[in-house]
């Protein structure tokens, strides 16, 4: 990951470390909400991927009624580029986590 003087000025407003700890917080609160447990921290990576790219978000369901495996099996095309996005936005997800744990908010 390149250093923030570096980083072109779209990337570093879209990754900033505060907005990308926002949506994890958001998303760790919801299952948490659900579950009545905390989230496992393999699926923490997913949320950037899911939320961040549009055409994504977009077919995400209204309600957390639906299963994200059948999810899935009904949004084909969700999956395609998936594992690439994913893979690319660790460092961003790493760096989010770090940057909320600092401040307390998050903690393991």
């Amino acid at each position: 990951m390149r250093s923030w003087q570096e980083r072109p000025v779209e990337y570093a407003n879209l990754f900033n470390p505060a907005f990308c700890s926002i949506l994890l917080q958001n998303a760790i609160k919801g299952y948490q909400k659900e579950k009545k447990q905390g989230i496992p921290y393999p699926l923490l990576f997913l949320v950037l991927p899911l939320v961040l790219h549009i055409s994504t978000r977009n077919a995400l369901p209204k309600t957390t009624v639906t299963k994200l495996h059948i999810w899935l099996q009904k949004q084909p095309e969700v999956r395609v580029g998936f594992a690439e996005r994913a893979s690319y936005l660790v460092p961003y997800t790493k760096e989010a986590l770090a940057f909320r744990m600092q401040t307390g908010i998050i903690n393991f």
